[in-house]
């Protein structure tokens, strides 16, 4: 569960897909544009919060974790890194 309100892009869903965990993540939260919508929620209604809860615990959600593995690691984050260095040098 991350619930932060003011975190920028968080490892920590992320790295629990990529493990084939379920996760609940603000729909505030920069992972919106990168992560399933099934696994956001409005941190500013708790309901809505419990309800998210439930709805993953009671249901069986298909998680991409080798794409996730696969999109978000070191090796290729580095290697977009240095390409924009390189091309901005």
């Amino acid at each position: 569960i991350y619930l932060s309100a003011y975190e920028g892009f968080g490892l920590p869903p992320l790295e629990s897909l990529a493990c084939g965990t379920k996760v609940i993540v603000g729909d505030n939260s920069s992972l919106k544009e990168t992560i399933n919508k099934v696994f956001l929620v409005d941190l500013s209604d708790k309901n809505k919060i419990l309800e998210k809860m439930k709805y993953l615990l009671n249901n069986k959600i298909k998680i991409n974790s080798k794409e996730v593995q696969d999109r978000f690691n070191w090796k290729e984050s580095a290697k977009k890194f240095l390409r924009i260095i390189y091309d901005i040098s």
